[in-house]
């Protein structure tokens, strides 16, 4: 299957026709794909479309002959990586593992012992987007526009406690890149077939609000639990948890937030100020909130091998 993504309007139908970027067309040549084959567009949220390649006048192209969409998308289950920078292409090699492990968003970090700060946003987006497409996935994952300190996220992450809305389409925390752009006009571009490329900032939104269980685990070799553990002692008060809130829809597992430090591991000052976010308490009626520092083995793991196991032990069950 060969999967694209483009910011189609939520208000529009589909275009007629779609016409492919540089690297696109590479891609089409690189598998051999013909005059007639099949492939999908997609908006990153809940909007896909099935067309026909065609190749005309010296130009590439979707023609969509069912322009209502496929409105079928099962939403995926929320697991967010707030992650510290490693060196060289360890992130890019991270991004794309980690979306292929299901990720739906990514935070980088700043931590005390951190020895990289920043990163290209724009870099890891196509990164993000070659490895949703490559591994058929239709919800495009989230990455913040930059990194954020420590002291920051565990300030918003305070606030988020208090005020429990979590929207699936992206708006997790007040974070920058997150958030939904207000829908640019389309309709001419879409009727052309020259809409613009995937951003992370998609015009389409989601008016639900999940109310959902939230788990943040800090990974910690000098943790009295293990991660696994935890889950399994927690699946069923979690389970009884989610049929106590709304839903709706039919995603029925907790939010997974996983805290992965730098090399030399997180700072003591971080760590207390992570245990002091347990005492943050959530209003009667919001969905429960838990803390929990975690092993992910008796081995020291690096960052991005850390990521990698926490999403893989973390897998939704379907």
């Amino acid at each position: 299957m060969f999967l694209i993504f483009r910011n189609i309007p939520e208000s529009a139908a589909w275009p007629r026709r779609i016409f492919l970027l540089p690297d696109e067309v590479r891609h089409t040549r690189a598998r051999r794909l013909r005059t007639g084959a099949d492939l999908y567009a997609g908006d990153g949220l809940t909007r896909r479309c099935k067309g026909i390649l065609e190749f005309e006048a010296g130009s590439v192209r979707i023609r969509f002959e069912d322009r209502t969409g496929d409105l079928e998308i099962r939403r995926e289950a929320i697991r967010v990586l707030v992650c510290a920078l490693p060196e060289g292409k360890r992130w890019d090699w991270l991004l794309q593992k980690s979306v292929e492990l299901g990720v739906t968003h990514i935070l980088p970090l700043v931590c005390d012992h951190s020895d990289r700060m920043d990163f290209n946003a724009d870099r890891s987006r196509r990164i993000i987007q070659e490895a949703a497409a490559q591994s058929r996935r239709f919800w495009l994952p989230r990455i913040a526009e930059q990194s954020i300190s420590f002291d920051q996220l565990t300030g918003l992450i305070s606030a988020a406690v208090l005020q429990p809305h979590i929207s699936h389409s992206g708006e997790i925390l007040p974070i920058k890149g997150w958030e939904l752009n207000p829908a640019p006009d389309l309709t001419a571009q879409a009727e052309a077939g020259e809409l613009p490329p995937m951003h992370q900032n998609n015009p389409a939104t989601l008016p639900s609000v999940l109310k959902l269980p939230v788990v943040h685990f800090l990974p910690d070799p000098g943790a009295a639990t293990g991660m696994q553990s935890f889950i399994g002692t927690h699946r069923e008060l979690l389970e009884k948890m989610n049929s106590n809130h709304e839903k709706t829809d039919s995603l029925s597992d907790s939010i997974r937030i996983f805290w992965i430090g730098p090399e030399g591991g997180f700072s003591k000052r971080e760590l207390q100020l992570f245990d002091g976010l347990k005492s943050v308490m959530a209003p009667a009626d919001a969905p429960p909130v838990f803390f929990s520092r975690v092993r992910l083995g008796r081995s020291i793991l690096r960052v991005e091998t850390a990521a990698l196991a926490a999403l893989a032990m973390n897998l939704p069950d379907d």
